[in-house]
């Protein structure tokens, strides 16, 4: 068994990135006569990075094996992931594909 990563490339970008603003927002008020004002942030709703790389990974698992004579060969491809997705570390592969490695080693 050996382990194969295969770039693809998407035929679309995979869309927004990350918002390039942070905007914080002062809100004064009162409760009973006591002072509550506060700072808010969030990030812009309308204005984000854009995302060009339409650069995947396809991971999958490889095992040659005889029978009656001939060499046979089965894959199992465990996970497609971007490039963003590796790139923002939202991928592990003990995490994502536990569930799908735990089937081939059964198998």
């Amino acid at each position: 068994m050996y382990c194969v990563i295969q770039t693809i490339e998407r035929k679309k970008p995979p869309g927004k990135g990350y918002s390039k603003e942070l905007i914080a927002k002062y809100y004064e008020m009162s409760l009973n006569g006591q002072d509550m004002s506060h700072w808010s942030y969030h990030y812009s709703y309308n204005n984000y990075f854009e995302r060009n790389i339409k650069t995947a990974y396809k991971i999958s698992i490889h095992h040659s094996y005889r029978e009656n004579g001939k060499v046979k060969k089965k894959q199992f491809i465990l996970i497609t992931v971007g490039y963003y997705d590796i790139a923002d570390r939202y991928f592990c592969l003990y995490e994502d594909c536990d569930r799908k490695i735990k089937a081939v080693a059964e198998e």
